[in-house]
């Protein structure tokens, strides 16, 4: 016996036997007899467990109720059983519609039904059915594709096990078409399917770009935020080390405060190596770690500029003395060494205030020299001029001068020359 389409074949069986038929389980084995299933072994498997299922569960008696009650509103109470059988059972909704339709069009209730590819039959009479299992092929790689998403937004997309089951039996229908009407098949569907997926593939590509993106800038948004937190609490904790630490120094910068306060009146009153000595000793008391260099630092600056103060103020005093004039006295050349010698000495100094000092006095130091050669000069013409006798103001000058410079050569030569 040919095979009949599953629809046909119900109907048929029901003009045969009449409507009380369907209401039996055994309906699923009187449709074997009108060979109503499909060659394909796998969609004819799924098709022959939903109809014996689907009779089991008393579908059969309610199609032949709602036939015989057309005012019931059965088309709301069908899809309630359709949806709930599904969930009960697992089989594929494709299947399960192509049965209830079956069997509500072989009853009467609906007069058509949405062919599906499994009720496509090839001839070489009909090769207008290989283009509808083509319309089939790509609908079904639309249509059963899952695309899902992860907690980021991020796609992917993969056919089930039933979704791919049902494209495999849809490629062999096709394949066996081509051999029917005698075509070349050329990997039609393996060709249409691996396009069709490249293309979801670049969708959802572009798609997750976009997505990674975002959240790059929302994961730099966020190490912005806790690097901020951590610098925030970094500087909170430095605050409260350091209000910590500073209220541990308060004694010692009271210290420090005094003895800079001791210095500077030392100062205001002349006593400069008293000034001198205060701040020395409130730069060695602060040993407390708080600031310790800023504290220490400010004591050394007031050392420094009390000394080049001084040496500032012997600088122009000894301009003053000595070039004023073209010939200094020698009483000019001993103020001018006094003034030198009222500057702290070196012993009391560091190196860099020492270095400080000589830096300033140095023009000094080259105006007095200058000065006592002039004066060694006046006093050889002076005692050349007396006949080579040396004058008690004469000798007076010398010793003058050489308290000013007690090392100097010719000065002594002058003076003990007989």
């Amino acid at each position: 016996m040919a095979q009949n389409e599953l629809h046909i074949a119900v109907k048929q069986a029901i003009f045969d036997l009449g409507k009380k038929a369907i209401k039996e389980d055994t309906f699923y084995g009187v449709l074997l007899d009108y060979n109503a299933y499909p060659q394909n072994p796998i969609v004819s498997s799924n098709l022959k467990s939903v109809m014996k299922d689907i009779l089991n569960e008393g579908y059969g008696r309610k199609v032949y109720y709602w036939s015989t009650h057309p005012s019931v509103g059965w088309k709301t109470l069908n899809d309630k059983f359709i949806d709930g059988f599904i969930r009960k059972t697992q089989h594929d909704s494709a299947s399960v519609n192509t049965v209830s339709e079956a069997l509500l069009y072989g009853i009467g209730l609906i007069n058509d039904i949405t062919i599906t590819w499994q009720n496509i039959n090839v001839t070489s009479e009909n090769p207008d059915s290989l283009s509808k299992l083509k319309d089939a092929y790509l609908k079904l790689l639309i249509n059963s594709i899952t695309i899902e998403e992860d907690s980021s937004g991020l796609q992917s997309a993969y056919y089930t096990p039933e979704s791919n089951a049902e494209l495999f039996a849809l490629e062999e229908k096709i394949r066996n078409a081509y051999e029917i009407l005698s075509s070349k098949y050329d990997n039609w569907c393996d060709i249409k399917k691996n396009s069709f997926l490249k293309k979801v593939q670049q969708d959802i590509d572009s798609k997750n770009a976009i997505i990674k993106n975002k959240i790059r800038k929302q994961k730099r948004r966020r190490n912005r935020r806790i690097i901020l937190a951590v610098l925030i609490g970094f500087v909170v904790f430095v605050i409260v080390i350091s209000n910590h630490e500073y209220n541990k120094a308060k004694p010692y910068i009271a210290a420090f405060e005094s003895s800079i306060a001791l210095g500077d009146s030392a100062a205001e009153q002349h006593d400069y190596l008293s000034a001198l000595n205060h701040y020395r000793q409130a730069a060695d008391n602060y040993t407390c770690i708080w600031a310790t260099d800023q504290y220490r630092e400010e004591a050394m600056q007031k050392r420094l500029e009390l000394i080049l103060g001084l040496c500032d103020k012997c600088v122009q005093k000894s301009k003053d003395y000595l070039s004023n004039s073209t010939l200094p006295s020698p009483s000019d050349c001993y103020m001018v060494k006094n003034l030198l010698d009222s500057i702290p000495s070196d012993e009391i100094l560091t190196n860099e205030e020492t270095e400080a000092k000589n830096a300033r006095l140095v023009e000094v130091d080259s105006i007095l020299n200058d000065a006592i050669e002039k004066n060694i000069v006046e006093l050889l013409n002076g005692i050349s001029n007396n006949r080579g006798e040396r004058t008690t103001a004469i000798l007076s000058k010398i010793d003058t001068l050489l308290l000013c410079d007690k090392d100097n050569y010719w000065l002594h030569i002058i003076k003990e020359k007989k």
